[in-house]
């Protein structure tokens, strides 16, 4: 009997690590037989290290986000600790195809039950806590608002973990200035969330054709 439960705590260590690997390949694997093809596009990125050896970094269209695309409850808030309670609150950015890429549409708070969507987090919360601050009570903005200011005001910046694009170390020097340009495309497969960066290619070709190193 002794023996008998040994070889089952035995058998039992060994799964964990096999389950364990298991369900981290499961959701890759979920995106990528079950997703959908979206095209989003990149806008222009000049840190003073963009390409970091073995990786491109990206900045998208779709990451500078309308502040009217938020929820009224978010929009409308003046009250700044109720709004801190929503810091690294889970969100779920909606898409809708404009033309040949997919945009923003809207930004929900609970998880859709239709559509396409990228999860992410309301980390960003200094536009809502700085318009909670400046509107007047009708919500209006300042006449004398410089521009710079007025993108405190209207636009919020979302993560979606997609940012870095991994290549052989050494090489990618071609998306690296198609970076900084913003001329690149990026071909994202989603489901249910999750996405996986499939590729790049210059926004001049739209055909789908993966940048050669």
């Amino acid at each position: 009997m002794d023996r008998m439960s040994k070889n089952k705590r035995y058998l039992l260590a060994a799964a964990v690590p096999i389950i364990i690997l298991l369900c981290m390949l499961a959701v890759p694997l979920s995106v990528r037989f079950m997703g959908t093809d979206i095209l989003v596009e990149t806008e222009p990125y000049d840190p003073r290290d963009i390409f970091m050896g073995d990786y491109v970094y990206l900045s998208y269209k779709i990451s500078q986000v309308d502040i009217d695309k938020f929820p009224e409850e978010l929009i409308r808030e003046k009250d700044v600790k109720k709004l801190e309670k929503f810091r690294g609150h889970p969100i779920y950015v909606l898409l809708k195809k404009d033309g040949k890429f997919h945009v923003v549409d809207k930004v929900l708070l609970e998880k859709p039950s239709e559509g396409i969507y990228l999860r992410s987090r309301l980390e960003d919360m200094y536009v809502f806590i700085y318009r909670a601050e400046n509107l007047d009570r009708l919500g209006r903005i300042p006449q004398y608002t410089t521009k710079e200011e007025l993108d405190y005001y209207t636009k919020v910046y979302l993560d979606y973990n997609m940012e870095r694009y991994y290549v052989s170390e050494n090489t990618g020097k071609k998306l690296e200035a198609m970076s900084r340009a913003g001329a690149l495309v990026a071909r994202v497969k989603v489901y249910k969330g999750y996405h996986l960066l499939e590729e790049l290619f210059p926004e001049e070709t739209m055909n789908g054709a993966a940048v050669q190193y």
